[in-house]
């Protein structure tokens, strides 16, 4: 993954912030509510990387978002596919074919994993230089 120059924003702080709350979930708390809070981390990470490079997504898909950035930065194939699977458990944007299933463990380590690398991406590391 190419690594941009830090992204400061609000959506960054508040992807952070859900991050960091889901991370302190992982241990006792229901996958499910694990997924949902790094799935909000996702959005926000995903909203903070288009709107520093001045882009404003359409769709809240995580594939349209994905696709929104990647027009911006290269990103591993591996963590794009993490991303866009995150769709198959939310189809809640389509009219003919919504559905939500319940996130499973494995669901919950994915969107904490695919967190960390757009953090690892954007944010700056611990000495306060780019990463």
């Amino acid at each position: 993954m190419n690594r941009s120059t830090p992204v400061t924003s609000d959506a960054v702080a508040a992807a952070r912030g859900y991050h960091r709350t889901a991370e302190g979930m992982r241990a006792d708390r229901a996958a499910s509510l694990v997924f949902n809070v790094a799935s909000v981390a996702l959005e926000h990470y995903l909203i903070a990387i288009c709107n520093s490079n001045g882009v404003e997504p359409v769709s809240h898909t995580f594939s349209d978002l994905m696709s929104d950035v990647e027009s911006l930065l290269d990103v591993e194939p591996d963590v794009s596919d993490a991303v866009r699977s995150l769709d198959e458990i939310f189809g809640i944007c389509s009219v003919d074919d919504y559905h939500h299933t319940e996130p499973t463990g494995a669901d919950a380590a994915k969107a904490l994993w695919a967190c960390e690398q757009l953090a690892e991406l954007i944010l700056p590391d611990p000495d306060g230089e780019a990463a």
